[in-house]
C-alpha cells in the first residue's frame, strides 16, 4: 500500500474514532474493577494507593492515583481517573509516532514502525 495523504488521513481518522468510542465509553460507564474498589474504600488508610504503586517503582503513577482517588467521592468519580488513563494512551501513540517519524525522514526504518504508522506496509529487503 503507499504512502499517500488519503491512506493517511484514513489512518489518523480512525484512530481518532477509535479513541473517541473508548473515550465516550468510559465516560458514559458507572462501574469498578475489584482494583479500583480496592484502591477507593483503601485510600483513607494511610494512602495505601500509593504505597502500592510506589512498591511497583511507580512514583510518579502513585501520587497521581493517590490524589485521585482521594478527590474522588463516588463510584461514578472513577470515570475521570480511566478518562485520564485514555488520554495517557492517546499521547503516547502519538509520541510513539513522532519518534518513529524522525528516522523515516532520515531515510532509515525503525523496525518498519514508521511505516505502519504511516499506513504503509513494511517488507524487509530481499
Amino acid at each position: 500500500m503507499k504512502n499517500t495523504l488519503p491512506v493517511r488521513l484514513l489512518f489518523w481518522a480512525l484512530l481518532s474514532l477509535y479513541f473517541l468510542f473508548i473515550g465516550y465509553e468510559v465516560l458514559t460507564s458507572d462501574y469498578l474493577f475489584t482494583d479500583e474498589a480496592f484502591m477507593f474504600w483503601h485510600q483513607s488508610d494511610h494512602h495505601l494507593t500509593f504505597k502500592i504503586w510506589v512498591s511497583i517503582g511507580r512514583v510518579l503513577s502513585g501520587w497521581l492515583k493517590d490524589w485521585m482517588f482521594g478527590v474522588s467521592k463516588t463510584i461514578a468519580d472513577i470515570k475521570y481517573i480511566r478518562f485520564c488513563s485514555v488520554l495517557q494512551c492517546f499521547l503516547a501513540t502519538l509520541v510513539a509516532f513522532l519518534c518513529a517519524q524522525a528516522p523515516a525522514e532520515e531515510g532509515a526504518s525503525l523496525f518498519g514502525l514508521a511505516d505502519l504508522l504511516h499506513g504503509g506496509i513494511f517488507l524487509p529487503p530481499a
